[in-house]
């Protein structure tokens, strides 16, 4: 359950074949880490994005 695709799969699951485990913790979980993820993303892009044409 760390990893946060897992929510998302057991929540198709529970929803098209009705068996899994669906926790909207859960599924905050998930959002909350793809959130950081995204804005770490972004930050470390704009900082390499000047040099980056340089680098290539």
């Amino acid at each position: 359950m760390a990893n946060p695709l897992t929510p998302i799969v057991e929540g198709f699951k529970y929803a098209f074949l009705g068996s899994g485990h669906f926790s909207w913790t859960s599924l905050g979980y998930s959002a909350g880490v793809t959130a950081v993820i995204l804005i770490i993303g972004i930050i470390v892009f704009h900082k390499t994005e000047r040099n980056f044409i340089d680098t290539v």
